[in-house]
Parts: C-alpha cells; structure tokens; sequence
C-alpha cells in the first residue's frame, strides 16, 4: 500500500500490516490514498502478474484559529480584528461577542468583509469576549471553537472622593459615597457610560494601623444614573477607631479599585496582540 499528499509532511505512519495502514494527519489540506495489489489470476498462476489500485481522497479542515487584536481600545472609536484559520479554505467564520461583567455586550460590527476580518465598536464600557463560531451547513448548530479573545474597557472619570470638592484620594473613597465627576470636577448628573468597580472597607486605629476588611465588593452603575455613588452603611465601629466627618483624620473610609482599560488573550497560542490604533 503506498500513499501521498498534496502537502509535504502532513502526515504520520503510526501502524502499518499488510492489510491496513493507520494514520495521523498533522496539517489541513487534500489527501489521496492510493493502495496497490500485485497479483496473478489464480486461472492461470504462470501468467502476467497485474496491478489492482484503489484510491480514496479526503480533506482534513482544521477549527483550530488565532485572532488578531489591538493591545487597547477607546470608546466610541473603529478597530479591526482578524479571525485566521490554519485552513485558508475554511468558511469565514461568525463573530460572537459577549459581555461578562454587565452581561451586555454594547458594541457594533461596523463591518465584515467576508475574510475574517472585522471592524467594531465599543459603545459601552465592560469586559468583552470575542469568539469565532462556525455554522455547518449540514447542521443548525453553532460549534464554539477556541481560543477566544478578550477586551476590557471600563470607564474612568475624573473622581472627587467624600463631599469636599478639591480633595483628591486616589484609590480611597471617605464617608459613605463617591462623585464621579467630569475634567470639570462636577458631578454627572447622568452617566454618559456605565461604570464598574470594586470597593473594600479600611478603619484605621488610634495607633495608625489600618484594618482592612478582606472581601472586595461591586458597585455598578448603569448609563443615565447619577454620578454620585452612595455606598452601604459602615460597619459598627470597633474600639479604637477614630470617627468623624473630617477625611483628615483617622476613620472608616473605603479603598476603590478601578480595572485598567486593557487588552489581552486568553490563550497565549491563539490570541496576537497588536498595537490599538482605532480606524477611524
């Protein structure tokens, strides 16, 4: 039995007998097996010995895709990505985009050009998962193929901690609430764009040593809402902790941790981060 490809290397021998031969395909492409006999008509055992061939092809596709994407992105501006295959022949694939954090995803394909790359917007911020998803045309059902890649792009405004204008804390919010503010230091009277961050309580003692309650928590804040975010009540005071209205001094306040706006894969071998220089 003899065979051969149409692309070098593509595939290994594991076994072979005299009657079967087991293979393991290593690249996409178009095979042919071909297997030959030699043989003699069992009439006629002196006579000519004649050669029997039979052929079989078959095309090896492979799912298996990385895609190409900037390193960060902006709101509200145009940036190309690119889903490629290791089969060029394989079908342009469909776009999957979700939405983990708000559950939402608000963005727009501004346009697909049929060969896996795409133009999108991101309308709102968030931690976006793009997949590629293939439809099989014997089949309704969508195969999900890794590795997917991930933007997250959250909304940062200027911010004002406490109640006193002027007062800048980075990362600390004091009292019970925090004034998204914008370049102007006023406070949103609606969010232009939803808002994500986490937050934790911190006491500090009379002796300056901080207290920090372990478990981070979540604040969401939904486009059109107010910028002036009310935080749950403190807990009970513990002994030895100064409280008052003056940020100055010792007291419960809160530690606020934004995410960064960032771009990265998920999977090193199937994501490729690239510069983010928005389209248009």
């Amino acid at each position: 039995m003899s065979f051969f490809t149409t692309i070098d290397g593509g595939i290994d021998q594991i076994s072979r007998t005299d009657k079967s031969l087991k293979l393991r395909f290593t690249k996409c492409g178009v095979y042919q097996i071909l297997a030959t006999r030699n043989y003699r008509d069992l009439a006629n055992p002196s006579g000519p010995i004649m050669l029997q061939q039979a052929t079989i092809t078959c095309r090896v596709a492979s799912p298996v895709a990385s895609i190409e994407g900037p390193s960060s992105v902006a709101l509200g501006k145009v940036y190309n990505f690119s889903v490629n295959f290791e089969d060029p022949d394989y079908p342009d694939p469909n776009l999957e985009i979700t939405e983990s954090v708000f559950n939402d995803p608000q963005c727009t394909i501004i346009n697909n050009d049929g060969a896996g790359n795409y133009l999108i917007r991101f309308d709102q911020p968030g931690a976006y998962a793009i997949k590629p998803g293939l439809t099989w045309a014997n089949s309704s059902d969508v195969m999900k193929v890794g590795p997917h890649y991930c933007v997250e792009v959250f909304f940062r405004p200027e911010m004002n901690y406490g109640f006193r204008k002027g007062i800048s804390k980075l990362g600390v919010m004091y009292l019970n609430h925090i004034n998204l503010c914008d370049q102007q230091q006023d406070v949103y009277a609606s969010l232009p764009y939803r808002v994500y961050f986490k937050y934790k309580e911190v006491g500090i003692r009379s002796n300056g040593i901080a207290f920090e309650v372990v478990d981070w928590k979540e604040i969401r804040q939904a486009a059109g809402e107010s910028g002036k975010v009310i935080m749950p009540a403190t807990t009970t005071p513990m002994d030895g902790i100064f409280m008052g209205p003056n940020p100055d001094l010792p007291g419960d306040y809160w530690k606020i941790e934004i995410p960064r706006d960032r771009c990265y894969s998920l999977e090193e071998a199937g994501g490729i981060v690239i510069p983010g220089k928005p389209i248009e």
